[in-house]
């Protein structure tokens, strides 16, 4: 996945009403979808678990691969947008001691 935080493109934009807003047309109403928590043993590990959250399952496993965070734990939620149709995946990611929120493309 592509998490290039500082593309101003993946900046998180909200509305007046601290609402996320679709990255695309702006628009307020986005659906959650699926959601994946990825969680290391430790810092830098390659080892840990993965939850994949779906509308009627839950997955787990050991499969890192997706985790927005190179060194540390991540959370990505899809969202579909109720006005132009298009998908996005947020993501919540650690580095150095920081926490990220972006838009992954």
């Amino acid at each position: 996945m592509d998490t290039i935080q500082n593309d101003p493109k993946n900046h998180v934009k909200y509305s007046d009403n601290d609402v996320v807003c679709c990255p695309y047309c702006n628009n307020e109403y986005l659906h959650h979808k699926d959601v994946i928590i990825y969680n290391r043993i430790q810092e830098d590990s390659v080892q840990g678990l993965a939850v994949h959250v779906t509308l009627d399952s839950v997955i787990t496993d050991d499969n890192l691969t997706g985790n927005p965070s190179a060194r540390r734990n991540g959370l990505v939620i899809y969202f579909e947008c109720e006005n132009c149709g298009n998908t996005y995946t947020l993501a919540l990611s650690q580095h150095k001691g920081t926490t990220h929120l972006h838009w992954i493309r």
